[in-house]
């Protein structure tokens, strides 16, 4: 994201160096594997910033049992429009409503 929220530009310097910052924290399997609370992901099945498939490696690596992991691909949807998308409040609806007081 550029200034005041506006999306930079693919090629630019600030595109670039902010899906590098999102990949290096997506990528970071130092902490993934001490995590024991539920662990959810939501993303835009259409996102261009943030692959879909590096949510999906980033929960996977994350040390919740399988039974406490959520992935939800909110289609239609890119980086930061998620909320726009009915099944994006229902998918994280149920996970609250699941997780552990």
């Amino acid at each position: 994201m550029g200034p005041r929220g506006v999306a930079a530009p693919s090629g630019s310097v600030a595109g670039t160096r902010a899906r590098s910052f999102a990949r290096a924290l997506l990528a970071d399997r130092t902490q993934g594997d001490r995590c024991r609370a539920p662990s959810g992901r939501w993303h835009g099945a259409r996102d261009e910033l943030i692959a879909p498939s590096e949510a999906t490696s980033a929960l996977a690596a994350a040390g919740t049992a399988a039974a406490d992991k959520a992935l939800v691909l909110v289609p239609r949807r890119g980086h930061n429009d998620l909320s726009g998308e009915d099944s994006y409040w229902r998918a994280l609806a149920g996970f609250v409503a699941r997780s552990p007081a």
